[in-house]
């Protein structure tokens, strides 16, 4: 389904990956660990189309990417980071606001779809209401998934889902996305998580093992 061929990105004069070559396959879920710095965010970046820069190819679907093709690859892929940039509005409107654009307007849900899926995450429907600036970094993680899964992304990119959940969080999100067949690509050094996903890999200075 995503295929990489020879990815490689500097930051400045550091090599942050290096000729990663992987074939990741639809409906598996994969988890990538390994120490700070090695790599794995830029990793999950370069495949979300939101890396400023890198040599190598992308293929999505069997489909080079570049850029004229990165708005389709953008449409399916959902990427959530460690604490997500929602803007400065409340949760429900950050949720929403892709719908306002013609190409999801046939898409959007209503506010009691909205709450569901918040409340199947653990979170009470009132935290829609609160400003983002006000709800915490794995709130924010959580409402970000709850918009990506809203706007049916296939595969969602996943950094540290687990790391600020308490255990009936954690539960809650396992089986939410062990409900639906995504393809997931995340980081993360959680057992359970790791447990739960299909296939673990490991990345060490930029390379992918």
């Amino acid at each position: 389904m995503i295929e990489l061929k020879n990815i490689t990105a500097k930051n400045a004069d550091t090599l942050i990956l290096d000729n990663v070559s992987f074939t990741f396959e639809k409906g598996r879920r994969y988890v990538i660990s390994g120490a700070s710095g090695s790599g794995k965010t830029s990793l999950l970046m370069a495949i979300a189309g939101i890396l400023p820069a890198f040599d190598g190819e992308i293929f999505f679907e069997g489909e080079k990417i570049d850029h004229f093709s990165v708005g389709k690859l953008r449409r399916k892929i959902g990427f959530v980071s460690q604490e997500p940039e929602l803007g400065n509005t409340t949760a429900l409107e950050a949720v929403l606001k892709p719908f306002d654009f013609k190409a999801n307007k046939d898409k959007k849900p209503p506010q009691e779809k909205v709450e569901q899926l918040a409340e199947k995450l653990a979170l009470d429907k009132s935290i829609l209401l609160k400003k983002n600036k006000l709800i915490s970094g794995g709130e924010k993680q959580r409402i970000a998934l709850i918009r990506a899964i809203l706007l049916e992304k296939d595969v969602l990119l996943l950094d540290e889902p687990t790391s600020a959940l308490d255990p009936e969080s954690k539960e809650r999100l396992l089986s939410l996305l062990d409900e639906n067949e995504y393809t997931v690509l995340s980081v993360s050094h959680d057992p359970d998580w790791i447990g739960f996903c299909d296939e673990k890999l490991t990345m060490k200075e930029g390379r992918l093992a």
